[in-house]
């Protein structure tokens, strides 16, 4: 017994129901969860192990099948407006005139510039001409055989 419990006479004494705590209590409420916009009806945050301890709330996907027929629709939906914008950029024209081709039989000592030179009008440089001989052909070195297909543009 205490000091006080001793001195005091009972009848002066606190009931126990009315006596004052030494700590406040303190009453956890558990949070109720809340619907996040777009979510399902009755769809609830999932909480991880981390979540927990007080480090957040994890969201997960709603894995029903008609939530996943919404996202596969909304996927369709971008593929189709991304190419519906980028598709006739792929396929157009730069709008010049179309180029007109000849085929050409490489000779024996037949050169790419021999060539150029004999196709070449005045007035136009032949490495412009070699230049595009190479690349119509799709060309690395300038090396020819005999027997060889050359597409060559018309120049002039």
């Amino acid at each position: 017994m205490t000091a006080y419990a001793m001195t005091t006479p009972l009848s002066q004494a606190t009931p126990l129901s009315q006596a004052t705590p030494l700590r406040p209590r303190v009453q956890r409420r558990r949070a109720l969860p809340v619907a996040l916009p777009g979510a399902l009806p009755g769809a609830r945050p999932v909480r991880s192990q981390q979540a927990r301890r007080g480090a957040g709330v994890r969201i997960t996907a709603i894995q029903t099948p008609a939530a996943r027929a919404r996202r596969r629709g909304i996927v369709v939906a971008l593929l189709l407006a991304v190419a519906a914008i980028v598709g006739p950029q792929a396929f157009a024209n730069e709008g010049g005139e179309p180029v007109v081709l000849d085929t050409y039989t490489v000779s024996p000592g037949d050169t790419l510039w021999s060539i150029a030179a004999d196709l070449a009008p005045a007035g136009v440089d032949v490495r412009d001409v070699v230049a595009d001989i190479q690349t119509l052909n799709a060309m690395q070195a300038s090396g020819l055989q005999a027997g060889q297909q050359l597409l060559l543009p018309e120049v002039g």
